[in-house]
């Protein structure tokens, strides 16, 4: 038996198995299913679900987000996700998950209801609400968010408006126990306490063995003096969930009180065991241990536990500036401003006496972007001194941290152009290179290596430079040396990657970057080259969490948000797309190509009020730019905004009379506003000033085509593209034309036909005529074209060519449709159509199981296709599992849906019945 069949047999072993909640069981096939077969879709994601059961979070979030990369449908795994970032109390992206896109309605509220939760813990709880009010827009008697909105309510002291929002829901779903269980809160909370435990033994009664309901009543038990009753619902819990924090407090809570505190302080020293970062020693010893532990925090980047040391050092010591200065950096980073002032301002004096300690201040104050400090400090610094090199170098960096680049370049020329300092050298060398003098900054980086040959990084700088100026063979030669004398080194990797990655060797590059990343989490360049990188790959949420971490190191950077924006455009996640370029337009005002993002993402988001008001900006921008204005136009129609679009071109024909795309660009216009007769007009001036090219051929079929004069756009189209048989565009309208009429779609065959035996070789063109006739159900004379096509080298569409020969030769020679169908997913193997094609000529080849595999690999990718749905339904049905078959129709709604198999799903589900 094949590996792939192993696996899927041990799969739908293990689907069954958790199926009756024999957990273990199932967890043992997975486990063996995926040291077989490690990238399983389907047991992946089962996988994730069960590790998430048995409480090992962590493994659960690498199973799931494994899945994802692999393809996986969001709508199947997101849900778990969220709910294990949640439990791992990884919040902001438990909040981030709530707007991902695209998903379906289910999985979105999911979602939602853990933001909701996200932001509770957060203290956040606006944001909460307005997670809650989303849900029930969506859902509006989704109890699972009346309940958690009510509680929110009351933890904020809300009870007038919980009380309401309550009963509005408790009088339509009176039977509900999770809205009992909220009442019995409310109760609680209005100091109702004998009413609480009342209704909480009502709701144990309806539901006896759910903790949380059970926890409720331990606690109002607790309150009320009933230990021995307390006792018994929380030794009924421990037996299902004996690691719960909440109940091991509440118990110790019981033993305070009922004066065993011995017992009680047993379980509080092995919680605060549990939860502590490090036991306490003598005071002297840990002032000691304190600072040493800190700086290693700070070098670690572990800025909370870095802040708790040092500041604890500080209190007692008199710490050197520079301790000081990792104090302040650990509590800014952490949030802690007030506190990181304090310490500063505390030690100032300090600070200032030193020139070498106020420029490192400095220079933490731009490295933590609180620029505006070190422009506060720098005045008295150059006052006190003036020729002091370090000052000036630090005035230099403050300008470039604002990215003003060439005035930075300016001042250095100014102040220090003959200065061969070494510091200065090596800012003079990065500078150029922002600034894309690249020439300059090869000429300041080889007098580093030349004058400090041994310096490693002067050495990385030069080899860096060397790649944008094509010298990689020079850059190689550096790296490779480099990384002789230091391996590990992270600058040589970065540039041994970006020179991997100019050569296509992306995943060499991936590889290099990712263990630059782990090693050094703030590495701002591998950072930005991996979200470059696995954007061109594809894989959109490991370019967003990367990007992500570099524009929280470096917010005023413009590179990760405008790599982000083309994510979140290319994801469907426009609400995010147009907060990155509100950024970016606070970056850069005046940037018409941002104003241009913004109006095309307000478009897609229909907005278009909004948009056209963004595109009357640009139009103030462009005015006197023709080829702009012409740009411009189109992207004013797709906003609806035709008056605008109208006065662009006529600028455009204004500024440039006699440009003849300008002049086509109006016709089509008209007649798309079905101004016809104004067409007409233009039209004929078009034929006086430039003849009756191939271009107004086109544009006359335009026009015939919108009078419905269908005869007479075929042969205008026709004679445009005779016309110029290199213009293809006359002939993808034919081809429109040809779909919709069987008549013009054999007289577009003839023709293509014929063209193309005249010696015509555009791939294009015989791949028109090879879909025309699949079309046309020609399928002999479609595969002749396809199998000429594929002896192709540069083919654009080759999977989905070989898609179609698989569904050619599907009712002939299945063997011969199978091998198709796999060269196919050999090139697009995550395709769900593809997948789909495949599976179900398996199980045409009565290869079931691991048809059933494929299928549902192809369902893990789209679970709301319902011809995927159909098929495993139907396979199902073959393996004699008639229940499962009919769950899945069932279950994902698949006969309420339109899809050509429709008819063959319905008596399907007639025979399950």
């Amino acid at each position: 038996m094949s590996t792939s069949s192993l696996a899927q047999e041990k799969y739908e072993a293990a689907l069954s198995a958790f199926n009756q909640e024999q957990i273990g069981e199932a967890y043992i096939l997975l486990k063996n299913t995926l040291r077989d077969n490690p990238d399983h879709l389907p047991s992946k994601l089962l996988m994730g679900r069960i590790l998430l059961i048995d409480g090992f979070t962590i493994d659960a979030i690498d199973e799931f987000e494994e899945s994802l990369q692999l393809g996986a449908d969001k709508n199947l795994a997101l849900p778990y996700l969220s709910t294990a970032y949640l439990m791992q109390g990884e919040y902001d992206l438990v909040i981030s998950l709530a707007d991902s896109q695209p998903i379906s309605t289910e999985t979105k509220i999911a979602l939602k209801l853990n933001a909701a939760s996200a932001f509770i813990r957060q203290n956040k709880p606006s944001d909460a609400e307005s997670e809650y009010q989303q849900i029930l827009k969506l859902s509006p008697n989704n109890i699972a968010a009346v309940s958690s909105y009510t509680d929110m309510l009351i933890s904020v002291g809300n009870l007038k408006s919980a009380e309401e929002l309550l009963n509005s829901y408790r009088s339509q779903m009176p039977t509900s126990a999770a809205l009992l269980h909220t009442y019995g809160k409310l109760q609680h909370a209005k100091g109702q306490k004998e009413a609480a435990l009342d209704t909480f033994e009502r709701v144990d009664a309806q539901q006896p063995s759910n903790p949380l309901y059970m926890r409720s009543l331990a606690s109002a038990l607790a309150e009320l003096g009933k230990y021995d009753e307390a006792r018994q619902v929380i030794a009924k819990i421990e037996q299902q969930t004996p690691a719960d924090i909440q109940i091991r407090l509440l118990k110790a809570r019981i033993l305070a009180l009922t004066k065993q505190q011995f017992e009680a302080d047993k379980i509080l020293q092995q919680l605060t065991q549990e939860l502590s970062l490090l036991d306490e020693k003598q005071r002297n010893e840990r002032i000691q241990l304190s600072v040493v532990t800190g700086i290693v925090a700070y070098i670690n980047q572990n800025y909370e536990l870095a802040s708790t040391e040092l500041a604890r050092y500080v209190s007692d010591r008199t710490p050197s500036p520079e301790i000081v200065g990792m104090l302040a950096d650990s509590l800014l980073r952490f949030g802690y401003y007030k506190d990181a002032i304090t310490a500063l301002e505390k030690h100032i004096d300090v600070v200032i006496k030193n020139p070498d300690v106020a420029v490192l201040t400095c220079e933490l104050y731009i490295s933590i972007r609180r620029n505006f400090k070190c422009e506060r400090m720098l005045p008295e610094l150059e006052k006190a001194y003036p020729d002091n090199t370090k000052v000036k170098l630090i005035h230099a960096k403050l300008l470039m941290s604002k990215f003003q680049y060439q005035a930075a370049s300016d001042y250095l020329q100014a102040n220090l152009s003959n200065n061969k300092e070494e510091p200065v050298a090596e800012l003079k060398a990065i500078l150029f290179g922002q600034i894309g003098d690249f020439n300059n900054a090869f000429i300041q980086a080889s007098y580093l290596t030349e004058k400090w040959p041994d310096n490693l990084a002067y050495q990385i700088i030069r080899a860096d430079i060397a790649v944008r100026l094509g010298r990689n063979e020079e850059a190689t030669e550096i790296v490779n040396k480099a990384l002789r004398l230091e391996p590990n080194h992270l600058g040589a990797r970065v540039v041994k990657a970006r020179i991997a990655f100019q050569q296509d060797k992306r995943t060499v590059a991936i590889e290099l970057l990712e263990s630059v990343v782990k090693e050094k989490r703030d590495s701002l360049s591998a950072l930005l080259l991996l979200g470059q990188i696995y954007t061109l790959e594809g894989q959109f949420d490991l370019a967003v969490d990367r990007l992500l971490i570099a524009k929280a190191l470096n917010a005023s950077s413009p590179e990760p948000r405008e790599l982000l924006v083309s994510i979140y455009r290319q994801t469907g996640d426009l609400k995010n797309a147009i907060s990155e370029i509100n950024q970016l337009l606070n970056l850069d005002r005046l940037n018409s190509e941002y104003m241009l993002q913004k109006a095309d993402v307000l478009i897609e988001m229909r907005n278009y009020a909004d948009a056209a008001s963004q595109l009357n900006v640009v139009y103030a921008t462009w005015s006197d730019q023709a080829f702009d204005l012409l740009r411009l136009s189109k992207i004013q129609r797709t906003a609806l905004d035709y008056p605008g679009a109208e006065r662009s071109i006529k600028r455009a024909i204004e500024l440039k009379p006699k440009w003849e795309q300008a002049h086509a660009e109006y016709i089509n216009f008209l007649v798309e506003q079905s101004r016809l007769e104004s067409a007409k007009e233009e039209l004929a001036s078009y034929q006086k000033t430039f003849g009756s090219n191939a271009n107004y051929l086109m544009l006359r079929g335009d026009l015939a085509f919108a009078q419905n004069e269908v005869e007479g756009a075929f042969s205008y189209y026709l004679k445009s593209h005779q016309a110029m048989t290199s213009f293809n565009m006359p002939l993808l309208k034919l081809y429109v034309l040809a779909q919709q009429n069987q008549q013009y779609r054999n007289k577009f065959i003839k023709y293509v036909k014929e063209f193309t035996a005249s010696g015509n070789r555009s791939l294009i063109v015989k791949q028109i005529l090879a879909d025309a006739l699949m079309l046309d159900k020609q399928y002999d004379e479609a595969e002749k074209i396809y199998t000429v096509l594929l002896d192709e080298d540069q083919l654009a569409q080759r999977a989905f060519i070989l898609n179609n020969m698989a569904n050619i030769y599907a009712d002939k020679d299945i063997e011969k449709a199978l091998e198709y169908s796999k060269q196919a997913l050999d090139i697009t193997n995550n395709s769900a159509p593809l997948l789909d094609t495949y599976g179900w000529l398996l199980v045409s080849a009565n290869q079931l199981e691991k048809g059933l595999d494929t299928l549902r690999r192809a369902y893990a990718v789209n679970s709301e296709d319902p011809t995927i749905q159909y098929h495993i339904a139907a396979t199902l049905e073959k393996l004699g599992k008639k229940e499962e078959a009919k769950e899945e129709l069932i279950r994902n709604n698949t006969l309420e849906k339109t899809f050509p198999d429709k008819a063959d799903a319905e008596a399907l589900f007639k025979r399950l019945d």
